[in-house]
């Protein structure tokens, strides 16, 4: 079985509306990140999105499950305009779990993803530190991005990794997410690796991975 990561994108607390409708759909839980979007009003208005503050929810559930988990949250998105927004699926390579058995956490495969496989879009994921995701937003967006969404995040590397890793630790983070166009995505990595604020190593860290499926939530 193949496991795999829900991402969507509605209106400030309005994230666990949308838990709970994946969960009666046999969705085991979810996380919620407050979060601010960065985007023009175009595509604040393509999305159905009017505010830059925004719950970002991330749901991990196997295959099986995944089709009626996001029938939910469309049917749920039709229902309550608050969860207007956008959701994008992306494969998970392992996961892990917590096994009652042994008493202890394991890690485990959960499906291998093929080169060939064919998607439209990709996630683009950038953590800086804090107060430069404006300006990396800003020069993705000349590179073809239509918007992003910034979380805050803390650092945590330790003196060990300054000399394995060759990074600067500054404990507060951004993290970027940029839903792109397939076809875009490799202009939008190219010149975020040519910003200065990357010109020191260990500045940041960018990738990005295939998006299986993204669609609108709420009313077109």
């Amino acid at each position: 079985m193949e496991n795999k990561m829900i991402y969507a994108l509605v209106g400030r607390n309005s994230g666990e509306l949308l838990v709970d409708a994946a969960k009666r759909a046999g969705a085991r839980g979810g996380t919620i990140i407050p979060c601010r979007s960065i985007s023009d009003n175009a595509v604040l208005q393509f999305f159905g999105i009017g505010e830059s503050d925004q719950d970002a929810v991330i749901i991990i559930t196997g295959d099986q499950k995944l089709k009626p988990i996001l029938e939910a949250m469309h049917e749920a998105a039709m229902e309550d305009k608050r969860l207007s927004g956008c959701v994008a699926v992306t494969g998970v390579n392992a996961v892990m779990k917590f096994m009652v058995e042994n008493n202890r956490m394991e890690f485990f495969k959960t499906g291998e993803q093929t080169m060939d496989k064919q998607t439209s879009h990709e996630m683009i994921f950038v953590i800086v530190n804090s107060g430069f995701a404006d300006d990396v937003m800003a020069a993705a967006r000349k590179a073809g991005a239509h918007g992003g969404t910034v979380l805050n995040a803390r650092g945590t590397g330790k003196q060990e990794d300054v000399k394995f890793f060759g990074i600067t630790i500054v404990p507060e983070k951004e993290i970027l997410l940029i839903i792109a166009e397939k076809e875009k995505s490799a202009a939008i990595l190219d010149t975020i690796r040519a910003m200065d604020c990357f010109a020191t190593p260990g500045s940041g860290i960018c990738f990005s991975s295939d998006v299986d499926n993204f669609t609108i939530l709420g009313k077109k």
